[in-house]
């Protein structure tokens, strides 16, 4: 595997996410490559994601390329921002798992920090959306997000809707979903899937 280079700069993240000014981002940074591999690759697939990731450290990205990579970038800077907020407050050290406290700083309660989790997952979870939905919309342009061109050593994109409200709807036809799962996989990626 080719040395990572990250998509989007610690400025990027302090400009798009609620992450404050005077916080040293490379606390935020270091979770980027995370991200992006948790995320974004299972979103665009193997095959798709190097394709995409060897345009931008070429720089040839044609104009639809440079609009699906704009969408990926805030997709990138709220999950690497989701990805960090536990290990923010809390340490791993030599003397064990220590919690960090700044004289003029109040900690949160675990509640607080799960409700920021939440709001910046269904931020992160809204772009995901809307690069499948551009994906699909632009899929001429993509043949790579569904080409099963190397099945081995393939990931596959997650065709899962990502955005999810709050709102639970209780869906009947549990058999209909049973056998989904089966032909399809738990994330729907059956090889040469198409929408």
């Amino acid at each position: 595997m080719a040395a990572y280079t990250p998509w989007i700069t610690q400025q990027y993240l302090k400009t798009i996410t609620p992450i404050s000014t005077n916080i040293d981002v490379n606390e935020i940074a270091n979770h980027i490559e995370t991200a992006t591999y948790i995320n974004i690759r299972e979103l665009l697939g193997k095959n798709l994601y190097e394709d995409i990731n060897t345009k931008f450290v070429s720089g040839t990205f044609s104009a639809i390329e440079t609009e699906l990579f704009d969408i990926l970038k805030q997709t990138l800077a709220y999950r690497a921002t989701w990805l960090a907020i536990p290990f923010l407050g809390i340490k791993i050290r030599s003397k064990g798992v220590v919690r960090l406290n700044d004289e003029f700083a109040q900690s949160v309660s675990l509640d607080d920090m799960k409700y920021l989790r939440n709001e910046l997952n269904n931020r992160a979870e809204y772009f995901e959306n809307r690069v499948q939905e551009f994906l699909c919309q632009f899929s001429v342009d993509f043949p790579l997000y569904t080409n099963d061109t190397n099945p081995r050593n393939q990931i596959y994109p997650n065709f899962n809707n990502p955005y999810d409200s709050d709102i639970y709807i209780d869906t009947r036809d549990r058999e209909n979903i049973r056998r989904n799962r089966y032909l399809y996989g738990p994330n729907g990626s059956q090889p040469g899937n198409t929408y």
